[in-house]
């Protein structure tokens, strides 16, 4: 997956244009993007948080995903009970045998 990753240049440059165009909007973007100047500090702690996503979202990959609840974004009837609806959820509706 990440094999050539650092000899790809037109994948480079885009990382490289969206942490300049990044930087630049919380440096000077004030209130017209809600953000404030950050020391240098700061500036590397987000771009590490940043660079951070591509390993979690390669091992995350690894985890079945029999451990995390079902949640369906439909709000049709099905027969498995152990799925909770978003739908129902907003609303604070529990399903009962009723539905």
């Amino acid at each position: 997956m990440f094999s050539g990753m650092l000899t790809n240049f037109p994948f480079l440059g885009i990382m490289i244009l969206t942490i300049a165009v990044q930087l630049f909007m919380v440096e000077y973007g004030g209130r017209m993007v809600k953000c404030w100047p950050l020391n240098g500090n700061q500036n590397l702690i987000c771009i590490l948080l940043g660079a951070g996503e591509l390993p979690w979202g390669f091992l995350i990959k690894f985890i079945p995903t029999k451990f995390f609840y079902s949640l369906s974004l439909e709000s049709k009837d099905v027969e498995n009970e152990n799925k909770k609806y978003l739908s129902q959820a907003i609303k604070g509706k529990k399903r009962n045998q009723d539905d």
